[in-house]
């Protein structure tokens, strides 16, 4: 039930709860964007992965864990994001930033 709640938040819902000192409009454009990948860590819950579209997203994600069925395609209204474990973030973090600097 509580993760039914959280998918049906609205995106500046989101905003308002991640940004901090009222930069709920910057949180909220970063969100929005499509081209870059973004992954953000709420302070409870899961991941919410941003990637730009490709077919082969989901077992990018998947790389190097046991099960596939930890990633969760949410879509919204107003949003469309990845649902992965939060203990994800630091391996997702690197891989994304090794991606888009290349090897």
């Amino acid at each position: 039930m509580g993760s039914r709640r959280a998918i049906r938040r609205s995106r500046a819902e989101r905003a308002s709860r991640l940004a901090f000192m009222g930069e709920e409009q910057k949180v909220a454009r970063i969100l929005a964007q499509r081209t870059v990948p973004s992954v953000v860590r709420p302070p409870r819950g899961r991941l919410e992965v941003r990637l730009p579209y490709d077919p082969s997203n989901r077992g990018w994600l998947c790389t190097g864990h046991r099960s596939r069925g930890d990633v969760t395609w949410i879509k919204s209204d107003d949003d469309k994001y990845w649902s992965a474990p939060a203990a994800w973030f630091f391996e997702l973090a690197r891989r994304l930033v090794e991606g888009v600097a290349g090897p």
